[in-house]
């Protein structure tokens, strides 16, 4: 590797971390499933804020765990600051910060990972638990 790379020049500058979202944001984007091994035991998922997209489509698999789901989306329904988000997502967000309402600012500098699949919300391949199931 070295031999490859001693035709170039490197320099290392700093951004601020504000202003480097993508890099960022890719350095913590998953690029594949998780392997069985790094999956959470069915009794630790209640202790999650964020859950893996294929995990839900497991969990709609299996009798137990689909009664989770439904709790899951219930819990969302009555959720106001989730159906909040999930309008601004549906709908657009603003343009600026301010504009949004106070429950939903924490979410700006994610909104464009943000989706809607079978009525829960993602961020990116994980799905978002409201606030009372936390």
């Amino acid at each position: 590797l070295r031999m490859k790379i001693m035709g170039y020049k490197f320099t290392a500058e700093w951004v601020k971390g504000t202003s480097n979202n993508a890099p960022d944001a890719l350095s913590r984007n998953p690029t594949s499933d998780p392997e069985p091994h790094e999956m959470l035991a069915e009794n630790e998922i209640d202790d999650l804020q964020a859950l893996p997209a294929a995990e839900v489509r497991a969990l709609s698999n299996s009798h137990d765990d689909s009664l989770r789901l439904q709790n899951l989306r219930s819990v969302a329904e009555e959720d106001h600051e989730y159906q909040r988000l999930k309008q601004y997502i549906y709908n657009g967000f603003p343009e600026h910060r301010h504009q949004l309402g106070e429950e939903c600012k924490q979410y700006w500098n994610a909104r464009t990972h943000l989706s809607v699949e079978d009525d829960l919300i993602l961020h990116g391949c994980r799905l978002l638990i409201p606030a009372k199931m936390r």
